[in-house]
């Protein structure tokens, strides 16, 4: 039987939100009450689609964080060159947390866990594929003869590859690839609890000794589809205000925002 430890502790933390990005930028923001609020635009086909307050993470670039540079490529070139802002996110609050914890591991050969949960990785950026291809063939007289099948076809050709991309795993292996992790991995999406169950399964792997350390992440980057959502569902402050203990209380606003804790035993 493995040595059960009798604490789980947090050794290094990776966090970027409106406020600021580093676990000290983050903290000073916050006191100084900074919210980063502001009135985002979707712009689509040279006009504004819709506005609606956003918590907007500003001055972020993947490229500030000390990542592989190949790495990065690699990436984007798996992604046939798009550029997916929520899996940036989840690397850099990653490489914060290993940067804040100091720990020295073998990137070759190690028992490092990783837990990553996030709502719907990818999904607003494969909406705007969707609508982008549909438009294209609206545009095209020809389209309009298509039968069923030719459709599939198109379909299947201009998106599959998007569409698996939207599986879970996707995310794990990026990050695992990327900073070398290879212990026990999983993902997780259990709403807005999802960050309390991610540390209680990264304790969980810690204390029957499968792992002696383990990365917990989460993340998320909701654009216009997320909104639109949750604005039919009478969910979102139309100011962007969130006063969930006022009479006046008319929902909640949205933001950037990406977490990362390293535990250890």
């Amino acid at each position: 039987m493995p040595n059960i430890p009798e604490k789980i502790v947090v050794t290094g933390i990776g966090c970027l939100a409106s406020p600021g990005i580093g676990k000290e930028a983050l903290w000073k923001g916050l006191v100084s009450q900074k919210t980063g609020l502001q009135l985002e635009e979707f712009n689509a086909e040279n006009e504004s689609w819709g506005k609606f307050f956003l918590h907007k993470l500003s001055g972020f670039d993947i490229n500030d964080f000390g990542i592989d540079r190949v790495v990065l490529q690699d990436i984007k070139n798996w992604k046939d060159g798009d550029e997916v802002i929520d899996l940036y996110i989840l690397l850099a609050a990653v490489r914060l947390a290993i940067s804040d914890s100091k720990i020295s591991y073998d990137r070759g050969d190690n028992r490092i866990a990783l837990v990553v949960s996030h709502e719907n990785p990818g999904l607003e950026h494969y909406f705007s594929k969707i609508i982008d291809n549909i438009s294209a063939m609206l545009k095209n007289k020809e389209s309009y003869k298509m039968n069923k099948r030719e459709t599939f076809r198109i379909f299947i050709d201009k998106l599959m590859k998007s569409s698996f991309e939207l599986q879970t795993f996707m995310p794990l292996f990026h990050i695992a690839k990327t900073f070398g992790i290879h212990g026990y991995s999983l993902f997780l999406n259990n709403a807005c609890a999802s960050g309390l169950y991610g540390l209680e399964a990264a304790s969980q792997i810690i204390r029957s000794g499968r792992s002696p350390a383990a990365i917990v992440v989460a993340a998320d980057y909701p654009r216009y589809y997320k909104y639109l959502w949750f604005e039919k569902l009478k969910m979102y402050a139309p100011d962007g205000k969130i006063r969930p203990f006022a009479r006046d209380a008319a929902g909640f606003a949205l933001g950037d925002a990406g977490a990362a804790l390293l535990l250890e035993d």
